[in-house]
């Protein structure tokens, strides 16, 4: 437990996970100071218009859930591949077991993944709640997200929106702790700390693109998942299913590698 609670003071300590949260954070501030220079005085915009999640009006939406990966990896992803190309990692183990730093190391880099997509998020939605009513939006309207029936919660995208945000950034922060330890589990395959943070980011944009297709039965694209906009049609079963088969794989491949590693 000792070592969970440093390595977790160390990862939010570090200047990257600043410098992730201030890029991410400066990019929902970004559509918020657009939307509200064009519809600001408008009495009809709600919060879940205006909320970058399902704001489709500019491309900060879209540059954001394509940039997820880089900010979750950023803060701390990288520094299993640090500590192990610096020897800092047999320092540790001289004190705690491989499995016991294996375990603070997984809970770092899943906690700074977590919080640097969700915090920006929870940031957007505070900062909207403050300037628009919550209230719900009309199907007929046509002037928010195309939120369909056969979509995740679209029942309370319509009663709830608030909710519905909400859900999602659980969601969005979730996926973004699992690029984290992604970047750990290819963290043996890699040269360079630049390799091991954008590895995932590429692994997120290609199996995206490729799994996100529509079928009867739903997409297998967590870069769509992720977003609120459900551009695809996908189910809760095939996104926990989705979300736990690439925890598994991760988990498993960090595990083997974390204690096959010669730290003596």
């Amino acid at each position: 437990m000792k070592i969970v609670i440093f390595e977790c003071r160390r990862a939010f300590r570090e200047k990257s996970f600043r410098i992730s949260l201030l890029l991410s954070s400066m990019l929902v501030l970004t559509d918020l100071h657009l939307f509200w220079s064009e519809f600001g005085t408008s009495p009809n915009k709600v919060v879940i218009q205006a909320w970058i999640g399902t704001d489709y009006m500019y491309a900060c939406n879209s540059l954001f859930y394509v940039l997820l990966p880089v900010f979750a990896c950023l803060p701390y992803a990288g520094s299993y591949f640090a500590d192990c190309k610096s020897g800092y990692d047999k320092n540790i183990c001289v004190r705690v077991s491989r499995m016991e730093y294996f375990w603070g190391k997984v809970s770092s880099v899943f906690l700074t993944g977590f919080c640097a997509v969700a915090f920006p998020l929870i940031l957007n939605l505070f900062l909207v709640a403050g300037l628009f009513p919550n209230h719900s939006v009309e199907k007929l309207e046509f002037l928010a997200a195309a939120i369909k029936d056969s979509h995740l919660f679209s029942l309370l995208f319509y009663q709830k929106p608030h909710l519905y945000a909400l859900i999602f950034i659980l969601i969005d922060g979730l996926i973004g702790g699992l690029m984290g330890l992604i970047s750990l589990s290819v963290t043996k395959a890699c040269s360079t700390l630049f390799s091991a943070v954008m590895i995932p980011f590429l692994i997120y944009i290609v199996t995206g693109v490729l799994f996100q297709s529509s079928t009867e039965s739903g997409h297998l694209s967590l870069m769509e998942m992720a977003n609120p906009m459900q551009s695809y049609v996908t189910t809760a079963q095939k996104l926990i299913g989705t979300y736990l088969v690439v925890l598994l794989v991760t988990m498993c491949t960090t595990y083997i590698q974390a204690k096959g590693r010669d730290i003596l």
